[in-house]
Order: structure tokens, then C-alpha cells, then sequence
């Protein structure tokens, strides 16, 4: 609790900081790392993506320690009394920050866009943007993912009399790729 409060405080950076120095991070767990200014940056992304800044405090101090697969870090993470929407999505943060920061290097159709992003938490673009990603792309997708969907369900199909089938599902994802490419 007093780890989460601590990631919650305007000041967080300096209190990681000083958390690193008397190694406080690793009596917590071996794996955590108190990188202040990683911390520091995710909370600012945590401004631009709505995510929340503790959780993403949180998911860049576990880092290092969930992308060398530690799962003794994921248990830990898991007993620190966070919802378990809250410890998904720091460790699936913390787990696909630095990827989704490489991918979103290159040059992205909307369509690319929506489905790299779709499924992430506020949290792992947070993280992302501190791992260098650039914002543009991600802040065009939390400009655009209102209008991500189509008018048009599977449910108003089969209220339609559309009989259900696997290339219902197809028509309806290769429409929506279609609307978000223009």
C-alpha cells in the first residue's frame, strides 16, 4: 500500500530515487529497479494516455525483473493488494512497453495502429512514450479510437436474419481495417 501511495505523490521521481539509494527497492523484491527518471517518464505518459501514474510507476520499476522472466516478481506484483485489472495491466506493461516502443517506430496505417495498441492499457503506452516511442502515433490513436468501430454489429447482423459464421467476423474486422485506412 505504501508503495502504491508513494508511486500516487507528485514527487514520485525523488522518492524512487531515494528508495534506489537506500536500496530499499531491492528488499521489496530483487528484481525491482528504482530508475527515477523511467518512473518519472512513465508518469508524465501516464498524463498524455489517461493512464493511471502509479500503476505505471509501478509496471517501469518491475521492468527489468518481468522482461527477464521472473516469474517470483509477477507472484509479488500480484500480492501487493491491486485489483486484478491493476495487476494485469502492470505486468502486461511492464512486459510489452519496450516492444510496443519499437514498433511503433515505424511507419503505421491507422488500421496497424488500431490493432498494435487495441488491446494495451493506458499503462504499457505510458511506459512505451518513456521508453522513447514516439507520441505522435500513440496520441493519434487515443484521438481516433472513439470512431474505431463500425456502425454495424455481429449482433444487428444476426438480428437481421444473417445466419453466424467465422466469415461474419472476418467481413465485419476487414471493414472496420478498411474504414480506419480511409
Amino acid at each position: 500500500d505504501e508503495l502504491i501511495d508513494l508511486l500516487s505523490e507528485p514527487e514520485a521521481a525523488g522518492a524512487v530515487a531515494r528508495l534506489g539509494e537506500l536500496g530499499v527497492d531491492r528488499a521489496l523484491h530483487p528484481a525491482l529497479e528504482a530508475d527515477a527518471d523511467l518512473v518519472a517518464s512513465a508518469q508524465l505518459g501516464a498524463l498524455e494516455t489517461g493512464a493511471s501514474a502509479a500503476l505505471a510507476g509501478l509496471a517501469a520499476l518491475c521492468l527489468k525483473g518481468v522482461e527477464s522472466a521472473t516469474t517470483d516478481l509477477e507472484r509479488w506484483v500480484g500480492e501487493l493488494g491491486l485489483l486484478a485489472s491493476e495487476r494485469d495491466a502492470v505486468l502486461r506493461s511492464a512486459r510489452r512497453a519496450r516492444s510496443l516502443a519499437e514498433e511503433l517506430r515505424s511507419p503505421l496505417r491507422a488500421s496497424e495502429l488500431h490493432d498494435l495498441l487495441g488491446g494495451e492499457p493506458a499503462e504499457a503506452l505510458a511506459l512505451a512514450l518513456a521508453l522513447g516511442a514516439p507520441p505522435d502515433p500513440i496520441l493519434r490513436y487515443l484521438d481516433e479510437r472513439p470512431a474505431a468501430r463500425l456502425e454495424i454489429t455481429g449482433e444487428d447482423l444476426l438480428a437481421a436474419g444473417v445466419p453466424e459464421s467465422p466469415s461474419i467476423g472476418h467481413a465485419l474486422r476487414e471493414t472496420l481495417r478498411r474504414k480506419l485506412d480511409g
